[in-house]
């Protein structure tokens, strides 16, 4: 009798363990489908900012020449154009950059030799896989390089009140004066 019983609880074990096993098995087996694909690896050309010359900014004089160091991840894929911010004119037209072989940093030079040295400009340098139209990159989005330019002969426009660019003083605890409307005594 004892011997049964030590059979029927062997038994009860070894079928909650074969129990317990076949579900986490059945549990891992939903873990078996491989991931997703990766979404595609952006391929447009980004300017090395780092390696500007003359750096990103304001700058006071032209230089003789612009160097723009464009990283091109596929070589068929690069078109450059320099735009005038401040008038809306392309200073260099949209055209295919300096191809490399097999991708890699490719360096766009040029000079700005048309522009007034003595009117104050904004300049982007845009770069893009392709145009729609120039300075609209098509598809993939693109890069841009600023500089300032500001010769000594600039004039800006300053709207403070004394033309300090400082806004005027105002007293906490005073109303601006405004003259009443309407007539009367």
């Amino acid at each position: 009798m004892r011997c049964r019983a030590n059979l029927r609880t062997s038994v009860t074990i070894a079928a909650l363990a074969a129990g317990a096993c076949g579900s986490l098995g059945a549990m891992f087996a939903c873990i078996t489908d491989p991931p997703p694909d990766l979404p595609p690896i952006d391929e447009r050309p980004e300017i090395v900012q780092d390696a500007l010359q003359p750096p990103q900014g304001t700058l006071t004089s032209l230089p003789p020449e612009f160097t723009v160091p464009i990283d091109v991840p596929d070589p068929g894929a690069c078109a450059i154009g320099v735009f005038d911010v401040t008038t809306n004119q392309y200073v260099i037209p949209c055209q295919p950059c300096v191809s490399a072989i097999d991708g890699g940093v490719v360096l766009e030079t040029f000079n700005l030799d048309t522009l007034d040295p003595a009117t104050c400009q904004t300049l982007r340098v845009i770069v893009a896989a392709d145009f729609s139209t120039c300075g609209v990159p098509n598809t993939t989005l693109g890069d841009t390089a600023t500089w300032v330019y500001t010769p000594a002969t600039c004039l800006w426009f300053d709207a403070g009140a004394i033309a300090d660019g400082a806004f005027p003083d105002v007293a906490s605890d005073g109303l601006p004066l405004v003259p009443e409307s309407g007539g009367g005594s």
